[in-house]
């Protein structure tokens, strides 16, 4: 059963690139109440890990017909 809330810790680092002063975004989200880790390599892996999750939408998808008909009314 999934709780109504969650503690998340998201830590986030540079990590050096092969290149010559390149640098890579890197993330990780740590659930402190189970141990359980997750590592990302860019962000688009990170909110889809959250829109799979927690039923986010992806930006521009089309909403169910209720809330266009709520929307429209506003």
């Amino acid at each position: 059963m999934i709780s109504s809330s969650q503690v998340l810790i998201l830590r986030c680092w540079l990590e050096p690139q092969e290149e010559k002063e390149a640098v890579a975004w890197r993330f990780r989200l740590e659930n402190p109440a189970t141990g359980e880790q997750r590592s990302f390599v860019d962000v688009a892996g990170l909110v889809a890990f959250f829109q799979e999750q927690y039923g986010g939408r992806p930006p521009g998808a089309s909403q169910d017909k209720s809330a266009e008909e709520t929307n429209s009314s506003v």
